[in-house]
């Protein structure tokens, strides 16, 4: 290109810019294409910028939020364990106090007081050499061997050893348990006793005649001077006629359930009232116990014992016995 184009060239874009610039003094077409171009190019730009940005801030954002969510729910879980453990605790404390209300709602005989016991181990199957519970008295709490052991529903046994804070009651579907019962409706006698966990109990020595329902219960007599008179034990099963004895076959299952005992009430009687058995029939039949005849008064004389003349009683063998030594036979 010669020096005379390259004037010319700048002669004319000197014009063309100077009539753009009048134009565009007079218009302003110009400035607001370059505006627009400008935001649009600026716009591209930092579009993608600003989703990443916003991107970046969202996902930090969601990961805040979920820790904190998962912060949230890990108390929640511990509240909810708490609160759990809570109710469990008031609904045990509920079925218990049920229980105890129950019990206590037993009313036991006249001139005796119940003293409540709560078992803390269970003996019964093959493997237990007696069918019994461990409660928590013991003999410094009044629970003595031989205290009666009752639920609102029936006997349960009777303490058969005891410690100082602690006793093992025999259960009364043990076979080495014994107590004497008489039949709430016909009033036959018989001494009832277990056969073992899981299996009915047996009454012993109901008279041949004696008129047994089924399903009628069976309470204590009291003649055992262990347990008061009119506490439900036992319902009938069966009673038939025995092939090898004269008295009746008769079977029972035991009312108190010996399977799911918690808490029993120990009977204790009132005081003086085991030194002398027949207290327990002033209650009934309302006269003091009767004196002891002379004749039982009197000193009982040895066999080998001789009166002497002035009646003194001697415990020499007569002078003139000998003792007589055995034979040697040839």
């Amino acid at each position: 290109m010669t020096l005379k184009r390259a004037f010319i060239l700048l002669v004319l874009g000197l014009f063309v810019y100077l009539g753009l610039y009048t134009w565009n003094e007079r218009t302003g077409c110009l400035d607001t294409l370059a505006e627009n171009t400008g935001l649009e190019v600026i716009g591209i730009i930092l579009s993608p910028v600003d989703w990443l940005a916003t991107g970046v801030s969202d996902t930090w954002n969601r990961y805040v939020d979920l820790v904190n969510v998962r912060e949230e729910r890990d108390v929640l879980a511990e509240r909810l364990e708490n609160a759990t453990a809570v109710i469990n605790t008031l609904q045990e404390d509920k079925r218990e106090l049920k229980r105890l209300r129950e019990l206590m709602s037993f009313s036991p005989p006249p001139n005796w007081t119940p003293i409540g016991a709560r078992v803390i181990g269970v003996r019964v199957g093959p493997q237990a050499a007696l069918n019994s519970i461990i409660l928590d008295k013991g003999f410094s709490n009044g629970a003595l061997p031989g205290t009666p052991a009752v639920t609102k529903q029936g006997v349960v046994g009777q303490v058969l050893r005891s410690s100082p804070h602690f006793s093992t009651v025999l259960l009364v579907n043990d076979p080495s348990c014994r107590i004497a019962v008489v039949s709430q409706d016909t009033r036959f006698p018989g001494i009832i006793s277990g056969q073992g966990a899981g299996k009915p109990l047996t009454v012993y020595y109901v008279p041949p005649n004696a008129q047994v329902k089924i399903g009628e219960y069976l309470v204590t007599s009291g003649l055992d001077g262990l347990f008061p008179k009119g506490v439900p034990v036992a319902w009938v099963e069966s009673a038939q006629p025995s092939d090898t004895s004269p008295f009746q076959a008769v079977t029972a299952w035991p009312l108190a359930p010996l399977n799911e005992l918690e808490e029993v009430l120990l009977l204790q009687p009132a005081a003086g009232r085991k030194e002398n058995p027949f207290n327990r029939f002033s209650d009934e039949l309302a006269f003091p116990p009767p004196e002891t005849p002379e004749i039982f008064k009197q000193p009982v004389l040895p066999l080998n014992a001789v009166p002497s003349p002035d009646r003194s009683i001697s415990s020499k063998p007569p002078m003139d016995i000998q003792p007589s030594l055995p034979r040697t036979v040839n």
